[in-house]
């Protein structure tokens, strides 16, 4: 996060971009919600971080949440 300047649209875009050539290969890992979550915890944005902290928690607590719609 901080090598983007906190800029989300490419803080989607790459794992996206990843995302599709892993699943195009067969080869999506199932620990890229973790990474997913560490990256959007980095933003220096309290209001963000405590969004994705919720979604986290939520997560942890059984709730259904795609990589894509995270």
């Amino acid at each position: 996060m901080v090598l983007i300047d906190s800029n989300f649209t490419a803080l989607n875009d790459f794992p996206r971009l990843q995302m599709d050539a892993l699943e195009a290969g067969g080869e999506l890992s199932s620990d890229i919600m973790v990474n997913l979550f560490k990256g959007y915890l980095a933003a220096p944005d309290k209001e963000i971080s405590s969004h994705i902290k919720q979604k986290k928690d939520n997560y942890e607590d059984g709730q259904d949440l795609s990589e894509r719609s995270l």
